[in-house]
């Protein structure tokens, strides 16, 4: 299956998998599309945010896999979710920035 083929049918998964109580994990895309797994499942992450990229659909991924989001709540929880992160990410930055200062 090539990639083009693989980013369709992720596209097409994803969209049965509707709320977080519905989310799907990286292991299990990995095991239908034979990619591979890891603990990290760095290939299917890669696979299935190249997919929401292409084709611009609302999927949301967290620790207990993706879904689709179906609603303004859902959408508004998973934006405060990424703010945090984007966040923390930020002062990590300034935290390692400001050694090299001193």
């Amino acid at each position: 299956m090539d990639k083009d083929n693989i980013l369709s049918k992720i596209r097409d998964v994803l969209k049965e998998h509707r709320g977080p109580q519905n989310a799907i994990s990286g292991k299990d895309i990995a095991k239908m599309f034979g990619l591979k797994e890891e603990d990290t499942h760095v290939e299917p992450r890669k696979y299935v945010w190249e997919a929401i990229t292409k084709y611009k659909l609302p999927v949301a991924g967290g620790s207990k896999g993706y879904y689709w989001i179906t609603n303004q709540n859902e959408l508004d929880a998973y934006c405060k979710t990424m703010e945090s992160r984007a966040d923390k990410i930020l002062k990590r930055k300034e935290a390692i920035k400001s050694y090299f200062k001193e």
